[in-house]
């Protein structure tokens, strides 16, 4: 190790420790007071302008680390070419855990809207552990490779009057899918256990002990309730006539500008309020259309479709298919979530969507070692 390195790893120990006394500048690190904060930032030597903050001292002595991947922090070059450094943990990071530092992503305050981390408080901090996880190959043709990847821990903490539960998502974890999120809970609780039972509502605990099959992704639970769709049209003979025969403006002899018939797409629809039905053909349509449309809505409403079911910041699962039935939601076949890494889920049959008790979620961007 250099001796400007032992250097800098003497201030960040000192920093963690609460022993630098007035030193607060070493080299591109320095330590600014924030509030009642003190603040552990570097900045580069080629950028004065741009900083980073890498670690926070909470009010209680202990120090947050930023788990996420550095962008300035740990930058090599060689030749004039900047070379990242191995893993996405950054030498500098390691030094602040080794000292007693907590990593946490710092994201996790940047993903929570009006989040101020100077309110933050520890209710039950992380434990490290190391999980395995499976990442693509980057040479063509060659298969995924399993990595072990270090994990700050499960973790309980409070901003303000809110609590939330940081961990990553354990079912996706079996896949070797890394994927950590962050969700506020709708009571406070000491546990990590005590999270995870209050995430899951009534409804959904009474299924289990019922021993009804129960599926998960992300914040959306799937119960069992049937083999076949739960809607059927349920219409009258009048109304199938209708749907079998609807309007159409043509048939009526009434004009439809300089649309091509081909390809019409509103020549059944009702004539909207500006109309004015000053002939007996137009007012006979309307009357059509309008009972046409009433019919159609009836019929549609019962077919099942492909459609997204949403609930928070983390982005939206698009269903295979859904119907309907007051509030409730069903759905059938496959759910993939759109943003966030979760494994497709594969419904055989229908599954009432119950979502967890969770007030809001977010995913964590950015790499986390």
């Amino acid at each position: 190790m250099k001796v400007s390195e032992m250097i800098v790893q003497d201030f960040i120990e000192a920093y963690v420790k609460g022993t630098l006394g007035r030193k607060t500048v070493c080299g591109c690190w320095s330590v600014m007071n924030w509030g009642h904060m003190d603040v552990l930032q570097y900045t580069p030597s080629d950028l004065p302008d741009e900083y980073e903050r890498v670690a926070y001292r909470l009010q209680d002595g202990s120090v947050l680390s930023n788990a996420n991947r550095l962008n300035y922090v740990g930058r090599r070059f060689a030749w004039g070419h900047e070379i990242s450094h191995w893993g996405t943990q950054a030498e500098e990071q390691r030094w602040l855990e080794s000292a007693g530092a907590i990593p946490l992503p710092f994201t996790l305050f940047d993903e929570v809207p009006e989040m101020d981390v100077r309110d933050f408080a520890w209710v039950l901090k992380p434990t490290s552990e190391k999980v395995v996880v499976i990442t693509p190959s980057t040479y063509l043709g060659s298969p995924p490779r399993k990595e072990v990847r270090h994990f700050s821990g499960a973790c309980l903490f409070t901003i303000g009057n809110d609590e939330f539960l940081f961990d990553i998502d354990r079912q996706e974890l079996q896949h070797g899918i890394f994927n950590p999120f962050l969700t506020k809970l709708p009571k406070r609780v000491e546990t990590i256990q005590d999270a995870y039972d209050i995430l899951m509502s009534d409804e959904i605990k009474e299924a289990i002990t019922k021993k009804i099959e129960v599926k998960r992704q992300g914040e959306f639970f799937f119960v069992k309730y049937s083999d076949e769709c739960p809607v059927k049209p349920d219409l009258t003979d009048e109304e199938k006539q209708i749907l079998k025969f609807p309007p159409s403006r043509i048939g009526y002899g009434l004009d439809i500008g300089n649309m091509r018939v081909a390809f019409i797409t509103d020549d059944r629809n009702p004539f909207d309020e500006s109309e004015e039905l000053d002939t007996p053909e137009k007012q006979e349509f309307q009357k059509h259309a309008l009972k046409y449309a009433g019919v159609l809505e009836k019929y549609t409403s019962a077919i099942s479709r492909s459609g997204f079911l949403g609930k928070s910041a983390t982005g939206s699962h698009k269903v295979e298919k859904h119907v309907k039935i007051g509030d409730d939601v069903y759905v059938s076949g496959i759910v993939k979530q759109d943003r966030r890494q979760h494994s497709d889920l594969v419904l055989t049959g229908w599954y009432k969507v119950v979502a967890n008790t969770g007030t809001l979620s977010w995913t964590i961007t950015g790499d986390i070692d």
